[in-house]
């Protein structure tokens, strides 16, 4: 049940936003809004809202309606400090999903899971591109899986397909026609775009 989401911090965009209150109202908790003002660094509400965008993307996988609605997804906050990398919790339908956070210069990334232990087996990697095009980050972003995921088995990048549901957008792997027990997510915002994965034991033929 992985999700991830990636931000620029850098963006043009995310500033104007992240810098409305309006916007921060509509999106945050009261608590949350106490320390994104408390810290008067927007890197805060940057921060909240890619988790709650990663842990969205688990909640659609264990069957939540698929309407991102932030506020109403609630961050544990305990001892709450800024860090490189930082662990947070956050309940759904008695679901505990755990958020893992990375935070560089550039970028804040999120990767969610139901198994506080597959954050540490979780694989994932984040790459800056040249466009802001949707189409062209999406391209992208599956064209990197494709090619490392096809290099970690030793395949050929035609052997490997993605396929996305319909109604969710869940994407889902077949490596030579069978289906690959892999737990995949992509994201991108700005110059960055992102995947993580988890996947059990999977063999090919040769």
């Amino acid at each position: 049940m992985i999700g991830n989401d990636i931000i620029s911090t850098n963006d043009i965009d995310n500033l104007k936003s992240f810098s409305n209150q309006r916007f921060l109202n509509k999106s945050f908790t009261e608590k949350e809004l106490f320390y994104i003002k408390k810290s008067n660094c927007i890197n805060i509400a940057l921060l909240f809202w890619t988790i709650k965008e990663s842990a969205y993307k688990t909640m659609v996988k264990l069957g939540c309606k698929k309407l991102f609605c932030p506020i109403k997804i609630e961050i544990e906050l305990k001892n709450f400090q800024l860090n490189q990398q930082i662990f947070f919790n956050l309940t759904y339908k008695d679901n505990l999903i755990a958020v893992k956070t990375l935070q560089t210069p550039n970028y804040i990334h999120s990767i969610s899971t139901v198994d506080v232990h597959e954050l540490n087996r979780t694989k994932f990697r984040v790459l800056k591109i040249n466009s802001k095009n949707t189409e062209v980050q999406s391209r992208q972003i599956r064209e990197s899986f494709i090619y490392n995921y096809a290099k970690s088995l030793a395949l050929s990048i035609d052997d490997i397909t993605i396929h996305s549901d319909f109604y969710t957008g869940i994407p889902s792997v077949s490596c030579q026609g069978q289906d690959c027990p892999i737990d995949l997510s992509f994201s991108h915002d700005g110059f960055h775009i992102a995947y993580a994965y988890s996947d059990s034991s999977f063999s090919v033929l040769k």
